[in-house]
């Protein structure tokens, strides 16, 4: 597949970005050696390669998850940098306008 200026426009588009036509050449060349990249990975055969979730092996040194005591609320609360009654205040991270 060929990254072309319609198909950026179009990707652009979707991802609602904003190129700037400077960068539009350097941009337009990065996915396209991107995309080389994964037609390059399709090609490699998996033919009885076990699946893995990673290539490191890992093992889980936390805590074990058992019923414990609940934490006393005000003494959380003292805690927290800002709350209303008994719960914490947050800043707004969502923005519905976009």
């Amino acid at each position: 597949m060929k990254i072309d200026e319609a198909l950026l426009e179009r990707l652009a588009h979707l991802a609602r970005l904003d190129i700037p036509a400077e960068a539009r050449p350097a941009v337009q060349r990065d996915l396209q050696q991107m995309l080389n990249f994964v037609e390059r990975l399709q090609e490699i055969s998996v033919e009885g390669a076990s699946p893995m979730i990673s290539p490191i092996e890992h093992s889980f040194a936390g805590t074990p998850d058992e019923p414990a005591e609940a934490m006393d609320r005000e003494a959380m609360l003292s805690q927290a940098p800002d709350r209303q009654g008994p719960y914490f205040r947050l800043p707004k991270v969502v923005n519905k306008e976009g």
